[in-house]
């Protein structure tokens, strides 16, 4: 972070009173940060709500530990494009393995669809949120130790219809070793979102469900079509050769 080219920026540390170190290093660079912590917390969203609230800037980006901007001149090029016309920006990653080997591009999509985030979601490590919008639609949600992000983007964008923006900037280096990608979590992961779901969508969910099962039933029928007709063009040739 504090390599980047473009220095106009809060850079705020929360440490959940680490034992490993994280510590001492904070303290040894403590003047390079405009704020810092480090004290017990309920888990990563609340370290997260505390990082906002101790921010006085428009908008807010979260780095995680072993996450790291994808060059030095990735908030130059960020902050040229930020205005606050939109709630949101958001861009690409790359997901890293804990050897630092490049595993594999995320993309993001221009437009975001409820299909989108039934599947998928915006890492928060590609995404510049204006601060304000926590007061609008809410604070990440403590009870939660995986999906408060997407919970928050999901309401956001479909409750609250913010405005949002695709930016095609490669972001950050995103750590694939942590919480949310751990599959030990996967049922964790999924009984979050369904309560979320149940919370925020209950009224809608089943009518999408019943939608996409609409849609496999028709992509179904029309796969037998093709199918039914490839099997008559085959026996007309086979024909035509005997």
């Amino acid at each position: 972070v504090q390599s980047q080219t473009y220095q106009d920026f809060e850079h705020i540390i929360i440490d959940g009173d680490s034992t490993d170190g994280s510590k001492k290093v904070i303290e040894k660079h403590k003047s390079s940060f405009s704020y810092w912590v480090s004290e017990p917390d309920a888990g990563i969203y609340n370290a997260m709500n505390k990082g906002i609230r101790a921010s006085k800037g428009k908008f807010i980006y979260f780095l995680n530990t072993k996450d790291e901007f994808y060059n030095v001149e990735v908030l130059k090029e960020i902050s040229n494009k930020l205005s606050i016309d939109n709630d949101i920006y958001y861009g690409n990653l790359i997901l890293k393995k804990s050897n630092n080997h490049q595993e594999r591009i995320i993309y993001t999509p221009n437009e975001l669809t409820f299909s989108f985030f039934l599947k998928r979601t915006i890492p928060h490590q590609a995404a510049f949120i204006k601060k304000s919008l926590f007061e609008t639609v809410f604070y990440y949600n403590e009870d939660f130790k995986i999906v408060s992000d997407w919970e928050f983007f999901m309401c956001a964008i479909f409750k609250h219809q913010v405005n949002y923006q695709y930016l095609d900037i490669m972001i950050a280096y995103y750590d694939s070793t942590g919480i949310s990608s751990n599959k030990l979590y996967a049922s964790t992961f999924r009984k979050e979102r369904q309560i979320s779901f149940k919370k925020h969508f209950g009224r809608i969910i089943e009518d999408y469900k019943e939608l996409q099962l609409n849609r496999k039933i028709l992509n179904t029928n029309r796969f037998k079509m093709l199918l039914e007709l490839e099997k008559s063009v085959i026996s007309k040739k086979l024909i035509r050769c005997i």
